[in-house]
């Protein structure tokens, strides 16, 4: 009789094994490799193998059958999104020489410092710009970056961030004016006009700007100007207006309210050394509006001592100087008017013909949308004078 109570050897599942002695024999699915050891014969077919833990892999062959067989090769996404380790050393991809091109979002996170070279090794210089004013061959700013954080440290009186670097500008603003007052009553702004600046003129949220010569100057004809200002927000604006090709008297209109005109500009190509032989106004709200901007003969710019801070900035000047050729006392004036003050004056020059400098030992600080103007007049003749100052714009310390 057979022992049955040993049940060591049944089965623990509902799988039953086929019968058939390919199957029984662990043999019949061997065969002898290369160098004549046995080995399992062993394929998948179909679905696909899951592998946990460490696999270590010294070296794998691959034959010409296989190699082609892996040019099309499908990696299933195991992660969301993908994470690929360098296991804390570094990852190199290479393309043969070919481009290879990354599509969506890609995050590179913090680098802490980045230099562009050309073929040969040399840095090149990366242009950063601010306030939406695209600044190319035909339409620059009266502007110069500034990465001088000791200045700005100066100027401010503080500490100051990288952001402030690469946000801050240095205005140079000049101007002249042909004749002066005699007197406190009759001062007048050195602008390209007579008399003072016409501040008030700006309204509401603006107007158009209207440009035209004052006569028809065949040097300009089709030419660009580039009007740099204000909004009614106090945010740095920019719009290029082409004169008309057959006559430049004929009025042309901007298509942007303008809060403050702060420069105008020739930017077109216009190779003569002497850009326009006449005047060219830029009238506010319709062509026979009040002057705001002139382009004098021959000067290709507005020169005009008056400058606005714009929203978000602090405004530092740093220097003023002056000339005149005339055998008289000048008094030159630095004023300002905050937004909604009263306008006042901050700091006084007197200098007798020649030149004056004066570069501050303390910066003059002023607020965003800040008007700020020079002012002078003479003791005796009516004189002429031309005057500049250096400001620093700031971000404002959030």
């Amino acid at each position: 009789m057979v022992d049955r109570s040993d049940t060591s050897r049944d089965n623990t599942t509902a799988y039953e094994h086929p019968q058939e002695t390919n199957l029984l024999n662990l043999h019949k699915a061997m065969e002898y490799d290369a160098v004549g050891k046995p080995v399992v014969r062993v394929r998948v077919d179909g679905g696909q193998v899951t592998i946990s833990g460490d696999v270590v892999v010294d070296e794998v062959g691959l034959t010409a059958e296989t190699l082609a067989a892996l040019e099309t090769t499908t990696v299933l996404q195991g992660t969301d999104p993908w994470i690929i380790g360098d296991g804390g050393g570094s990852i190199s991809i290479d393309d043969g020489g070919n481009a290879i091109t990354v599509d969506g979002t890609v995050n590179i996170g913090t680098l802490p410092e980045i230099e562009v070279k050309n073929d040969v090794g040399n840095p090149l210089p990366v242009n950063i710009l601010e306030g939406g004013i695209a600044v190319d061959g035909t339409n620059a700013l009266p502007t110069r970056q500034l990465n001088d954080d000791g200045l700005i440290a100066y100027a401010r009186g503080g500490a100051v961030t990288e952001s402030d670097v690469l946000n801050s500008y240095l205005i140079d603003k000049s101007g002249a004016t042909e004749t002066l007052g005699t007197s406190p009553a009759t001062m007048v702004t050195v602008w390209d006009e007579v008399g003072l600046y016409p501040w008030n003129t700006f309204t509401g949220s603006g107007a158009h700007i209207f440009v035209a010569s004052a006569t028809d100057d065949p040097k300009m004809r089709g030419v660009a100007i580039t009007i740099e200002g204000l909004d009614s927000n106090y945010n740095l604006i920019s719009e290029v207006v082409t004169m008309d090709a057959s006559d430049t008297t004929t009025v042309q209109e901007t298509t942007t309210n303008f809060y403050r005109v702060v420069k105008a500009i020739v930017t077109g190509t216009n190779t003569n050394s002497i850009p326009n032989d006449y005047d060219i106004t830029f009238k506010y709200g319709s062509s026979g509006g009040t002057t705001v901007a002139k382009i004098l003969a021959t000067y290709g710019a507005t020169q005009s001592c008056t400058y606005t801070i714009p929203a978000g900035y602090q405004g530092f000047i740093l220097g003023v100087n002056g000339s005149s050729g005339q055998s008289d006392e000048i008094t030159t004036m630095i004023w300002d008017r905050p937004l909604n003050g009263a306008w006042s004056q901050v700091k006084t020059f007197k200098f007798v013909s020649g030149t004056f400098e004066h570069n501050m030992r303390t910066p003059l600080v002023f607020n965003e949308k800040t008007d700020i103007e020079i002012r002078a007049y003479a003791l005796v003749e009516s004189s002429r004078i031309g005057t500049e100052f250096q400001l620093l714009l700031v971000p404002n310390v959030s």
